[in-house]
This record gives C-alpha cells, structure tokens and sequence, in this order.
C-alpha cells in the first residue's frame, strides 16, 4: 500500500482490509461518492482478501442517499448467491445434521454443502455492485474497479491474519479454507 496520505474529506471508508479503504477513500478525494467508493474497495478487497469479498461472493447492502437519486430513505439490496437449475429442495434431505454453533450455517453430512459441486452458487457480488453502481455512482465503473488491478499484478502484503485466516482450522464445525482449496486432485 502507498504511503500517500488522504486528505479529510466529506465521508469514511470502512473495509477488512487497508487497501480497499485507502482506494475508497481515494475515490472519494477524486470526486466520487459513496456508491463509487464501494465499488473500488470491493474490488480491492477482492483481490486481496478474496475469502471474504470476492467476485465468486455474495452479499447485501443497505444505502442511504440524501441526494436526489435516493430519495432520502434507506434502501436494501440482496445480491445473493442462486442455486443452479438442478437444485431442488430436498437435496440434501436426510443428511442434516445441525446449525452451526454460531448460528450462521448448516452441517450436512460429508460437508455437501460447504465444499464441492454441489455446495456452488451463481455468484451476485458483481451484478450487485454493478445494481448500486447503475442507480447512484457517479463516476465510470472502469475508472472504478481499474484500482484494484495494481493489487493483482503487483501483489500486496499478507498480514499475519490474513495468513493465518488461509490456515487456520475450520471454525463452528466448517471446513477450513486449506482443505477447501485442496478438496480436489488440481486444488492438491
């Protein structure tokens, strides 16, 4: 990450990792508001933070606009992962075994739904961020996600927690994102 600090500004950019704050921010010194700077730090966070906001991702986000094109209210977006055209309900009937002890999951036996084909969604991170993008950016969405391109060709740092993230065991009865990543012959 460059040196370079951000002037204060009008807004705030909160992110798992510095890299994608410091770009939203950036976006936000260059002109752009706040729908622009979350398309850049997701981007970055993509890149150097993949397991948790990535391009093969998901997620949710709740907006507030006091500018014309928000109406001043609040509003939610969904952009969550769809199953395929095969899934049915009760595919993995009989094979549940608990929640999750935090509660945000499902163990299904042999960890179906965790790893593997089966376990796949059709991704909507992008879709979402492009939705958010289309209603309330401002600035050109190549100018935006062209920010986090340095990170992938360049590479960043890996921070301990980041490390020890791809490592460590998997937590609340998951698999863990070592045995994730070798689940197959190519991934080994």
């Amino acid at each position: 990450m460059k040196a370079e600090q951000i002037q204060p500004g009008r807004g705030l950019v909160a992110a798992p990792q510095a890299e994608a704050a410091y770009e939203g921010a950036r976006v936000l010194t260059d002109g752009g508001n706040a729908a622009d700077a979350l398309v850049t730090a997701a981007f970055v966070q993509g890149v150097v933070d993949p397991h948790r906001c990535g391009i093969g991702g998901f997620g949710c986000a709740t907006l507030f606009f006091n500018e014309p094109a928000g109406s001043g209210r609040p509003l939610s977006i969904d952009f969550h992962g769809r199953a395929g055209s095969r899934a049915r309900p009760d595919v993995w009937a009989g094979l549940f075994e608990a929640e999750t002890p935090d509660g945000f999951g499902y163990l299904v036996e042999g960890k179906v739904n965790d790893v593997g084909y089966q376990a796949i969604t059709v991704p909507g991170m992008v879709a979402g961020v492009a939705e958010i993008h289309s209603r309330f950016g401002k600035l050109p969405w190549a100018e935006l996600i062209e920010r986090a391109i340095p990170y992938a060709e360049d590479g960043f740092r890996v921070t301990p927690e980041l490390a020890n993230f791809w490592i460590r065991p998997g937590l609340f009865g998951r698999v863990s994102t070592r045995d994730r990543l070798s689940h197959t012959e190519t991934g080994r």
